[in-house]
C-alpha cells in the first residue's frame, strides 16, 4: 500500500506543476484549520452562560414535578430547538454552527425525555440506553453528510453508550463480548472517519480509543488474550502510518507499548529483566525499520521512457 501524501508533498507538487506559487503554498501550509472570530467566541461563551442559568431555573421549577412533566418539558424543548434551527437562514458560518448546536440540543433533549418515559415503563436502564443510543446512531448516520460536526459528535458519543449498555443487557460472557463490541465499533468509527465528512478526526480519534480499550479488555482472555493489544495496536499503527492519521498513530503506539509490556510481564518476572526485554524490543523494531529502508533504497528502479 502506497503511503498517503502529506499536505506539504501535495503543495510541493502544485508548486512544481505551476498551479500555485511558493508564497501561496507557504500561506496555505501556515493557515489554521479553523478560524473563529473573537465575536463568535464571545457568542459561544455567552450561550454557555445563558444555558447554565436556564438549566438552573428549569431545574428549580421542575424539582417537585413528576417524571412525565419533566419529559413533556424536554420534548417541548427538543421540538422548539428543531423548529428554531429550521428557521435560521444559513447566511454566515456562525449561523451554520448555531444551527448544528441547536440540532444537538434537540437530539439530547429528546433522548433524555425518552429515557424518562422508558424508566416510567419499568424498562431496565441497559435496554433504555441501548434503544435511545441506537436511534441516535441512526440519526447521526443519516445526517453525517449534511452537518459539519453535530452528527460526528453525536455518533462518537452514542456508539460507546450503545455498546456498553447492550453488552450489559445481554450479559453473555461479559468481558469478551464487551471487548469485541468495543473493538468492532471502534473500527466502524475509524472507517466513518476516513470518509469525506465534517470533523472527521472526531470519529477517528474516538474509534481508535475504543479499539485500544477493547483490546485491553480482551487481554483478560486466558491464553492468546495477552497478544491482543499488541496485534490491534500494530494494525492501528500500520494503517495510521499509511494514511498519515495522527489519531491512529497515537492509539497504535499506546496499543503496541501496552501489548509489549503485558507480554513481557507475563513471561519475565524480574522487573530489571522486563526493562531489558522491552528495550530490546524497541531496538529490534528500529533495526527492522533500518533494514527495510536500506532495501528500498537499493531496489533497482525501472527506467521509464520519456513520452
Amino acid at each position: 500500500m502506497d503511503q498517503r501524501k502529506s499536505q506539504n508533498d501535495l503543495l510541493d507538487d502544485l508548486v512544481s506543476g505551476g498551479a500555485i506559487t511558493e508564497e501561496q503554498a507557504a500561506a496555505i501550509a501556515r493557515a489554521p484549520r479553523w478560524s473563529l472570530s473573537v465575536r463568535e467566541l464571545f457568542s459561544y461563551l455567552a450561550a454557555i452562560v445563558i444555558s447554565v442559568g436556564v438549566l438552573q431555573i428549569v431545574g428549580v421549577a421542575l424539582s417537585d414535578a413528576s417524571q412525565s412533566a419533566v419529559a413533556a418539558v424536554l420534548y417541548v424543548a427538543a421540538i422548539a430547538s428543531y423548529l428554531i434551527r429550521s428557521k435560521i437562514p444559513m447566511t454566515t458560518v456562525i449561523r451554520e454552527r448555531l444551527i448544528e448546536v441547536l440540532e444537538m440540543v434537540s437530539v439530547a433533549s429528546a433522548s433524555v425525555a425518552t429515557g424518562l418515559l422508558l424508566d416510567m415503563a419499568n424498562l431496565r436502564s441497559e435496554w433504555s440506553v441501548s434503544i435511545i443510543s441506537a436511534v441516535v446512531i441512526c440519526w447521526s448516520l443519516f445526517r453525517l453528510q449534511k452537518t459539519q460536526f453535530a452528527a460526528t459528535l453525536l455518533l462518537s458519543a452514542a456508539v460507546p453508550a450503545f455498546v456498553v449498555s447492550l453488552s450489559a443487557g445481554i450479559n453473555t460472557r461479559g468481558q469478551v463480548l464487551l471487548g469485541l463490541a468495543m473493538a468492532l465499533s471502534g473500527a466502524g468509527l475509524i472507517y466513518v472517519g476516513m470518509r469525506d465528512i465534517g470533523a472527521a478526526f472526531v470519529p477517528r480519534a474516538a474509534g481508535s480509543a475504543y479499539v485500544v480499550i477493547g483490546s485491553i479488555i480482551l487481554s483478560r482472555i486466558d491464553g492468546i488474550g495477552t497478544f491482543v493489544p499488541l496485534v490491534f495496536g500494530a494494525v492501528l499503527f500500520i494503517v495510521g502510518s499509511q494514511k498519515l492519521e495522527t489519531e491512529l498513530l497515537m492509539a497504535g503506539t499506546v496499543g503496541v507499548v501496552v501489548g509489549i509490556v503485558m507480554c513481557v510481564a507475563r513471561w519475565v518476572h524480574s522487573n530489571f529483566l522486563q526493562g531489558i526485554v522491552v528495550t530490546a524490543c524497541g531496538v529490534l523494531m528500529l533495526l527492522a525499520l533500518s533494514a527495510q529502508v536500506r532495501r528500498a533504497a537499493n531496489r533497482p528502479k525501472l527506467d521509464v521512457p520519456a513520452a
